[in-house]
Parts: C-alpha cells; sequence; structure tokens
C-alpha cells in the first residue's frame, strides 16, 4: 500500500473513503428523484394487476418464478413512463428474452396492447414531452382505487 503524503507539512496519511450519504441530492432534485420512485410503485402495482394469478402473460412455454413489470416504451422514455398501458406482467425469463430481442418484443407487444395503443405509445414519445409527476402519481392512485386496489403507501 502506497502511503499520500499530506501537501501542507509532507507527514504521511490515509486515504479515507467517502460513502455517498443517500439524501446528498438538493432538495428540489430529491423530491424529484421520490416522486418518480412513488410513480414506478405505482405503477408496478396497476400492471401486476393486469395479470391473473400473478403469472406470466407471454405466450412461451418455459417461465422461471417471480413476476415482473416490462415496459413497451422505454422507462428513458418520461412521457410514457408510468403510462398504464405501456407496460406488461412477465417473469424474468420472458423479461430479458424480450429486452434482447426487438423483433419478439415488437410482436409480443402489438399482440398483447393492440395496435392502436402501441402507435399512441409510441407517437406520446417521440413528442419528448415531461409529465407533471404529482398529477401522473393522483392518476395512478385513482386507477388503482377503480380497480378495487389497495394504493401502497
Amino acid at each position: 500500500m502506497r502511503r499520500r503524503l499530506c501537501v501542507v507539512c509532507d507527514s504521511p496519511t490515509k486515504r479515507i473513503k467517502r460513502r455517498r450519504k443517500r439524501d446528498t441530492l438538493p432538495p428540489p432534485l430529491y423530491d424529484h428523484h421520490m416522486l418518480k420512485r412513488r410513480g414506478d410503485d405505482l405503477w408496478r402495482v396497476l400492471i401486476y394487476a393486469k395479470s391473473e394469478e400473478m403469472r406470466c402473460v407471454v405466450p412461451w412455454p418455459t417461465h422461471s418464478a417471480g413476476i415482473q413489470a416490462m415496459h413497451y416504451i422505454s422507462r428513458r422514455k418520461l412521457a410514457t413512463r408510468h403510462d398504464p398501458d405501456n407496460g406488461a406482467p412477465g417473469c424474468g425469463s420472458c423479461h430479458m428474452r424480450l429486452t434482447r430481442d426487438q423483433e419478439a418484443h415488437e410482436k409480443f407487444f402489438r399482440a398483447y396492447l393492440g395496435e392502436a395503443k402501441c402507435e399512441r405509445l409510441r407517437l406520446r414519445a417521440m413528442a419528448r414531452s415531461k409529465t407533471d409527476l404529482g398529477i401522473t402519481i393522483m392518476y395512478l392512485e385513482a386507477q388503482l382505487l377503480e380497480k378495487g386496489l389497495t394504493v401502497p403507501a
């Protein structure tokens, strides 16, 4: 281990590793981050509710245990990130297969969602508009209550 020397007094020093604290973001960015996480959680519950008995909806013969929420349009597109139509419940192996094979991904979601919804999502993603996360969260909570589901805390 190589010792470092102090810039001021030339004495040997030891490097102190710093760990980033969770809440070191400036307050507006931290609030936005927390709103995004809340929206993601609500969206995920809505996607899970689309599945009967918490099963994968991809019509392949083998499935892995557990269920995940798969996006049709990438999560990076903020305009469609929390849209309830922009997802399907699937197991981890199907999610990975669809993510790797773009043609199979497109084919599955076109069959699952329908042509009209896929086209609407595609056009909305191209718009580059941002959504108000507060209003989006209120909409997702209303959707959950409408379906008779409990809103997670």
